[in-house]
């Protein structure tokens, strides 16, 4: 991992570095039958300055945000450079380049050249020789001239026990990230720069903190006739609420990106989940070499681009990697064929979607794509001409094309791919790329033999079959059953219990229980936040919701019900690494919002192969002062014990009888997760909540980002009950406890859609 301090402004008051996202502009040219040529870089740099528009300068008009390109590794160009230096270049792909960027100072590049090849040594792979890359400054304003870092290029020759091609990159990436991890925990570079821009035998990244026009003046060997290439991505950056810095500017290793990742957060969170259960048949025991897979320090579109290149070299395509990540719409699809769409519901189970507004322009070298987000928020026009070349960017007019060469003029649509593949000499579109993925394996027929839906549990659900245990309502360990009477406790007493008030039932439960929609609410509110308020507040109010912002527009969540989805899966989620038929033993809910028969199969799923275990969220009023500590503390224990035996859902329910307190639900779902997080058990098994405190989409919106999988609101539905009995819903229970749970469900779809999320 890059050690960024040098140029990153450190976390400090309200500013957070993890926080930061870019808006800019995206280009990408490639010829279809993979011929090079110093015209592909004319171009290239061409399209890169009129996308000057799309980048951001700073107070002065010579620093810019970040300006960059990506291209095959010139081997004419470099065999020359190499001559020049004594040195003897093997064959085309037998040698890597690294282009690094180092410490200013000539201490902190000593140590960093001693890092480098202590870890190509521990690697076995030869280094041929360190080259200076020859740069002009002058036209730098003094912000970038300032932090700008030494920069050189290390050659490095393919081992004799490696094969070329795929093989090679690998452990280039093993090496790179043993490199990386090196220079990350040693002193010497404390506070210093080290980043590796690009370390391939395919491609190499000429980057930094530029301005559009100044790339080519600045980097000397991009004028030399014989830099060729096939292939360019070109980016200028434009940071909407960043510090620009040499190692943010684009391209990073694999992609150039216009936009955000509103995800991220979870993202980063699952990622950093499956790392311990991840297991690789092409890496094997190298896999440990290069986690973690997210380098913590880099921006949203570093993240993504780490996550590309782990499953690429853990042998998926690059274009099956970006499909994983930037999933198509598909669960609403209906004109999708069943074998696609078994295909989309697989790669669900396997990974979440990285969200958000996003146009990617992406390169290995060998084939060159684009993808758009499955919302269409970022713009991908291109044309595809007669001379062979295919032509992308953010807009049309980057670079003149004589009309008349224009043979096919397009624009990607929502979730779309195309793909530039010179073994095939042609442009391959959406249809033909993912049909392709979908005939890799029988998706459908995995899928049919093992996954599971509520529609069946429910119907298979034998009355009177056992729930699991969850620990008495002692404090202690011995057994209870789930989900039971609260001790014949009254209503009015549980509701007291989760902190009810007159308002939430008259303001909540019963508008949404008679009218299946949350009620109409002026915007603002002149209460005190609940930090400050002198009424108990309930613990969902502590917690406000994120809204997208400048650049990152909000999804009208109803006229786009088509790209929404509130579907998930539950049980213990495969190996990212490896498709599998296991990969699909998941049990399907197309919402998180469960009634009472929903909530009882899930509990009783034990009869089909799964194993789940409940745990009651609940202390003893008597047991003192650290009594929440202390069942919190219970609770994550046994969750852990449970899991490694085996458990793959575990029930968390609040119901609590006389002398009993209930956890939050909020607390308890979070310190279960969190534990099992920390422990590398989180995607062994998923949280279902039977919950008497949540009341409104809001308190639900922030149990699911909590990481709850199922909710049982079992108090609410109780209430609404009692109100159906007494008249004052014109309703039967069961209808207007539909009612309620649709209402949440469009309520918690609202707060994905402010939040600029569709899943």
């Amino acid at each position: 991992m890059g050690n960024d301090s040098s140029s990153l402004a450190a976390r400090k008051g309200l500013y957070r570095p993890e926080f930061e996202h870019d808006a800019c502009g995206i280009g990408a040219l490639a010829h279809l039958q993979g011929k090079r040529s110093h015209q592909m870089i004319d171009d290239a740099l061409s399209v890169l300055v009129n996308l000057e528009h799309r980048g951001g300068v700073g107070l002065e008009k010579n620093t810019g945000d970040g300006a960059g390109i990506l291209f095959q590794v010139p081997h004419r160009f470099f065999r020359k450079e190499a001559q020049k230096c004594g040195h003897i270049l093997p064959a085309e792909g037998d040698y890597g380049v690294a282009m690094l960027f180092l410490p200013r100072d000539d201490e902190g590049v000593a140590s960093a050249v001693r890092i480098f090849e202590e870890g190509c040594a521990r690697c076995g792979v030869p280094l041929l020789f360190w080259r200076d890359v020859p740069v002009d400054p002058h036209d730098l304003g003094d912000t970038a001239r300032e932090c700008m870092p030494t920069i050189k290029q290390v050659f490095l020759a393919r081992p004799d026990d490696v094969e070329g091609g795929d093989e090679f990159e690998r452990r280039l990436y093993v090496c790179r990230r043993t490199i990386e991890k090196a220079a990350a925990s040693d002193p010497a570079l404390e506070g210093r720069i080290f980043y590796v821009c690009s370390m391939s035998a395919r491609t190499i990244v000429y980057k930094g903190m530029l301005v559009s026009t100044q790339l080519r003046r600045f980097y000397c060997d991009l004028d030399d006739a014989s830099t060729e290439t096939a292939v360019a991505l070109v980016h200028s950056r434009y940071s909407t609420n960043t510090t620009p810095s040499w190692e943010r500017a684009h391209p990073n290793r694999y992609i150039v990106h216009n936009g955000e990742i509103n995800t991220l957060r979870c993202n980063v969170s699952w990622t950093r989940a499956r790392e311990a259960n991840l297991y690789s048949p092409v890496m094997g025991a190298d896999l440990a070499n290069v986690l973690p897979i997210l380098n913590g320090e880099g921006s949203d579109s570093s993240m993504l681009d780490n996550v590309l290149e782990f499953i690429t070299m853990n042998g998926r395509s690059l274009a099956r990697a970006v499909s994983m990540i930037l999933p198509e719409p598909w669960d609403n699809n209906d004109n999708l064929s069943d074998k696609r769409r078994a295909w989309d519901a697989y790669q669900s189970m396997l990974t979440e979607g990285w969200d958000g507004p996003a146009a990617i322009a992406f390169s290995d070298g060998c084939v060159t794509g684009a993808t758009i987000d499955r919302n269409g928020l970022r713009p991908a026009r291109y044309y595809v001409t007669s001379d062979d070349r295919l032509i992308l960017s953010s807009e049309v007019g980057v670079l003149d094309v004589d009309p008349a060469s224009v043979l096919i003029a397009g624009s990607l649509g929502p979730g779309q791919m195309l793909l530039v593949d010179p073994s095939q000499a042609r442009v391959l579109f959406d249809d033909e790329i993912k049909d392709a993925f979908a005939n890799e394996k029988p998706y459908r027929s995995w899928i049919d033999a093992e996954m599971l839906t509520l529609d069946e549990l429910v119907g298979d659900d034998a009355p009177g079959a056992q729930a699991p245990s969850a620990p008495a309502q002692t404090g202690r360990r011995g057994q209870a059953p789930l989900s039971q009477p609260d001790d014949g406790l009254p209503l009015h007493v549980r509701q007291a219990q989760h902190g009810y008030f007159f308002d939430d039932v008259e303001e909540a439960v019963i508008p949404m229980a008679r009218d299946g929609k949350a009620p109409l609410a002026s915007m603002g509110t002149d209460s005190p936040i609940a930090c400050l308020s002198e009424r108990p507040r309930s613990f969902f109010d502590y917690f406000n919701q994120l809204f997208a912002q400048v650049t990152n527009p909000p999804i009208d969540a109803l006229r786009e019900s088509f790209i929404t989805s509130t579907l998930l899966y539950v049980g213990n989620h495969g190996n990212l690494l490896e498709d599998a038929r296991a990969n699909c033993r998941l049990v399907r809910l197309d919402t998180p919002l469960l009634d009472r028969a929903q909530f009882q199969a899930l509990a009783r799923i034990e009869k089909h192969g799964f194993k789940p275990v409940a745990l009651s969220a609940t202390y003893a009023a008597d047991d003192g002062p650290h009594a929440l500590a202390e069942a919190l503390g219970v609770m994550r224990a046994r969750a852990e014990e449970a899991v490694r035996s085996g458990a793959d859902l575990i029930v968390i329910s609040d119901r609590a009888g006389k002398g009993r307190v209930p956890i939050p639900s909020l607390l308890a779902v979070a310190s279960v997760h969190n534990h099992l997080l920390r422990r590398g058990l989180r995607t062994h098994a998923d949280i279902i909540v039977e919950t008497g405190d949540a009341i409104t989409p809001h308190d639900f919106a922030a149990l699911v980002g909590y990481s709850a999988s199922g909710i049982y609101p079992y108090l609410a539905h109780d209430t609404i009950a009692a109100l159906c009995e007494r008249g004052v819903i014109a309703l039967g229970s069961v209808e207007a406890q539909r009612n309620y749970n649709r209402a949440v469900v469009a309520g918690i779809v609202s707060v994905m859609s402010k939040m600029g999320i569709s899943t």
